[in-house]
């Protein structure tokens, strides 16, 4: 997904270029990205996600989302409360597939934003015309987000899905 983002009802999701542009956007967003990126927040990821403690633990893993993701901002009203995390994989002659992540701050949890950011990223996604494919990764102790994905339309995909992990997927 490049451009602007987009919105649903309650979130507006957009591009992190902006705030990393600024430098003083760009310490506001490693302060809020302090209060969220916590252990438990960071616990169902992979390792590869996972932070160093500290402002420049913050600081090398938004270098490292920068360098291999497009990263989303997820607010609502005026708070930052997650972030969209969308790898692309370009093949000749298939659809484009999207790995796609996300997080929540721990006070955003169970309150559907998650479901409603994906349902948004999916219907942005079916009002493009270039194929792709969404692909979603959960650890099977981790039955919540797989819910989420579902709800969104991704389906378990047996063949790419192992043992502790699930993986979800949705052609559009």
């Amino acid at each position: 997904m490049t451009g602007s983002g987009y919105s649903t009802d309650r979130l507006r999701v957009t591009p992190w270029g902006p705030a990393l542009a600024s430098p003083e956007s760009r310490v506001a967003l490693i302060d809020s990205l302090d209060t969220i990126l916590t252990p438990k927040v960071l616990a169902p990821l992979p390792p590869s996600l996972h932070r160093e403690d500290g402002s420049s633990g913050i600081s090398d893993w938004i270098a490292d989302r920068d360098a291999e993701s497009d990263v989303y901002l997820v607010h609502t009203g005026g708070a930052l409360i997650g972030l969209l995390i969308l790898a692309s994989f370009p093949e000749p002659g298939k659809p484009t597939p999207i790995h796609l992540g996300y997080l929540f701050s721990e006070a955003a949890w169970g309150k559907g934003y998650a479901t409603e950011m994906l349902q948004g990223l999916v219907g942005w996604y079916r009002t493009k015309r270039a194929p792709v494919m969404l692909l979603g990764g959960v650890e099977t102790t981790n039955p919540a987000s797989a819910r989420v994905l579902q709800k969104a339309g991704l389906t378990r995909d047996v063949a790419l899905s192992s043992d502790g992990t699930d993986m979800f997927t949705l052609r559009l």
